[in-house]
């Protein structure tokens, strides 16, 4: 059986082999058929998780914002075969280190367009994005209850009723309603349902606490879960 021996400008040209295979490869060797080489020019490349912020109004972006964060799922109902996810406009942002402080800058002229695939609208505040496989642009669900206000007199237990939904303002600490427009107005509403037992079913303009549910019906409800005793009246 004959042997073979490696020389020295063997072993070297192996090392230099394995050198740019390991610099070049992006994906690990169980994944046979999907290694590409890095290019930093090329987005799809980028790594896959970045923070963003919706955009402004009046932004310089191309897809600016309306100042509302990211709107909730829109469930399939009736006739509709698909969910519709929310969208808005994104601007994208690295954290750098500016002498040991962390600063959130824009990465210029990056930004793209977000999708929602939780009930809860997004608030227009900092989240987190990653690309699907597809190259679409998800957020993850941001847990937490939404406040509302009864566009109509609670009808009581197990009753659908329409409600404006509270957008939380960090300057003054407390849920504004930009639906509401005044009495005897209903519009630009969700629904609402409340299956607590033996508490008062306050007047329009109450305020209170909810969670988004699936619902077969409506699409999506909010479950009242906190709800004022009684309205302190509509302004």
């Amino acid at each position: 059986m004959p042997y073979y021996f490696l020389t020295e400008e063997d072993h070297r040209l192996l090392q230099e082999f394995i050198r740019q295979s390991k610099r070049h490869r992006i994906n690990t060797p169980s994944r046979p058929g999907t290694e590409r080489s890095w290019d930093i020019a090329e987005d799809h490349q980028a790594p896959e998780v970045y923070v963003a912020k919706p955009q402004d109004p009046g932004g310089t972006g191309t897809g600016t914002g309306d100042g509302s964060g990211i709107p909730g799922l829109t469930r399939a109902t009736g006739t509709a075969s698909y969910d519709e996810p929310g969208v808005a406009a994104c601007d994208i942002y690295k954290i750098y280190d500016n002498n040991g402080t962390p600063e959130l800058r824009p990465i210029d002229g990056l930004e793209r367009q977000v999708y929602n695939v939780s009930d809860a609208p997004i608030p227009q505040d900092w989240i987190t994005t990653y690309r699907t496989k597809g190259g679409a642009w998800v957020t993850p669900p941001i847990p937490g209850l939404i406040g509302f206000m009864l566009a109509e007199d609670h009808p009581g237990r197990g009753i659908a009723f329409e409600v404006w939904l509270g957008q939380w303002n960090s300057a003054i600490i407390q849920w504004e309603y930009p639906d509401y427009i005044g009495t005897g107005t209903i519009q630009n509403t969700v629904t609402a349902i409340d299956w607590r037992y033996d508490v008062p079913y306050p007047a329009q303009c109450a305020q209170g606490l909810g969670v988004w549910r699936p619902s077969d019906e409506f699409g999506k409800v909010i479950e009242v879960v906190a709800l004022d005793c009684s309205s302190m009246g509509c302004t």
